[in-house]
């Protein structure tokens, strides 16, 4: 019985073949007869119906193969030997197109080679952080062998880092081209998009390399972080939640994370996601920074110049900009010193800082420096021109100026009663 079924296995694979033979479908045909051969290999008509396969695109000699195979196996039969027959008949048109296939296949095998000497050449390249050498290297390859897939990849990410971002897309796209299936072409479209700030088509490249490879971490973070930018907001969290089933140690995660809730207003799960990222990521600045930045929404002050001050000892440069909230923070605190000297800090690093220009002009006015508090407050109002901030400024100005006036009249005052004093001595 199961010899049998075996047979019947067989002559299924063989009906498939001849259908698909029928269609032109030659290499599929192929497939089917050999499976076919497989299970039932001493069956002549199988290897008669390969032969006749092989020989429809061009493989004489495999064929001849089969079709010996089928006249030992059945040598009183008429079809096999008549195939053997024919093709010894054109057998001299036949090496002729052989021996031309053969030339063009050395000739083409000779290139792929040569190309792949240039690939590596520009590997080594790219490793001595040679990039245009190896850009050099690479484009040699693809004039001799136009489909070399991996060189397109290289070409890309080396284009890339050398600024010319749109000959790098063209050819992550050629390797697309090449294999549809290439994620990695996908990925880095996805980065280059993002560059530009294209937040829709990276995300839509992102997705392309989650469907080649659904559990790819890194396209699942950047595609969640190209949703956080389009303001999709549900999205992009439940990209990086998947991102943490797939690995929970992934700091930059929970950063994001941190991120979301912050915008949705969901201060505490913002706090809980940014103290996970730091267990992970101690040094990684904008996670303190914006821990910093919940804390004083919470008026947690002294926490959040804790976390400041941690992000300024890691990225000074990047950072300056939180001396005018730590001024805010000192002025909470009754510490106008330390404000005061914020402020300036915020004033030196961004002369723009309108808040700081401000809020230091505020403080000039209590110690009494009217001068200094009017052009900072000018300087204020000329930067915003219009808004609340500009009308807070114009309304101390106009107090300066109403003080002003009254000192000038009291100091006049005083003059003349002095005048008046001197007269009445006399």
């Amino acid at each position: 019985m199961e010899e049998e079924n075996l047979q019947q296995k067989a002559a299924i694979y063989n009906k498939t073949g001849l259908n698909l033979a029928g269609q032109g479908k030659w290499k599929e045909a192929i497939e089917a007869y050999k499976k076919a051969i497989t299970i039932c290999p001493d069956c002549a008509k199988f290897h008669i119906n390969l032969g006749k396969a092989y020989n429809s695109i061009g493989r004489v000699d495999l064929a001849i193969e089969q079709w010996q195979k089928a006249l030992e196996l059945d040598p009183e039969r008429a079809s096999s030997h008549y195939e053997t027959e024919e093709v010894t008949k054109f057998s001299a048109e036949e090496i002729k197109k052989e021996e031309s296939l053969s030339d063009k296949n050395i000739e083409e095998d000779k290139k792929k080679k040569e190309a792949l000497e240039a690939f590596k050449a520009g590997l080594d390249c790219y490793e001595k952080k040679q990039i245009e050498e190896a850009v050099s290297s690479w484009e040699h390859a693809l004039e001799l062998y136009p489909e070399f897939l991996e060189v397109h990849l290289n070409l890309g990410t080396a284009l890339k880092e050398l600024g010319r971002q749109d000959r790098a897309k063209y050819h992550y796209k050629k390797a697309l081209e090449i294999d549809p299936l290439e994620m990695l072409a996908h990925y880095n479209l996805g980065l280059l998009y993002y560059q530009e700030e294209n937040y829709y088509d990276a995300c839509e490249e992102y997705k392309k390399a989650l469907e080649i490879c659904p559990s790819d971490v890194d396209s699942l973070y950047n595609l969640g972080m190209a949703c956080y930018h389009q303001e999709k907001l549900k999205e992009a969290e439940k990209a990086f939640k998947k991102v943490l089933e797939l690995e929970h140690c992934y700091g930059p995660a929970y950063y994001s994370l941190g991120l979301i809730y912050d915008e949705m207003g969901r201060l505490n799960s913002a706090s809980t996601h940014y103290q996970k990222a730091l267990l992970l990521m101690p040094d990684h600045g904008p996670t303190h920074y914006e821990l910093g930045i919940v804390y004083f929404k919470k008026r947690n002050f002294e926490f959040a110049l804790s976390e400041w001050e941690k992000a300024l000892e890691l990225e000074p440069e990047h950072y300056r900009s939180v001396h005018g909230n730590m001024g805010i923070i000192y002025e909470e605190l009754k510490d106008d010193d330390r404000a005061w000297r914020e402020y300036e800090l915020a004033i030196k690093y961004n002369p723009s800082d309108v808040n700081s220009l401000f809020r230091l002009g505020v403080l000039m006015i209590r110690e009494g420096l009217y001068e200094d508090a009017l052009a900072l407050l000018n300087e204020a109002i000329n930067l915003e021109k219009h808004g609340e901030l500009a009308d807070k400024a114009g309304e101390y100005i106009e107090t300066i100026n109403n003080l002003i006036e009254e000192e000038e009249e009291n100091s006049d005052d005083d003059g003349k009663e002095e005048e008046d004093s001197e007269g009445n001595e006399e």
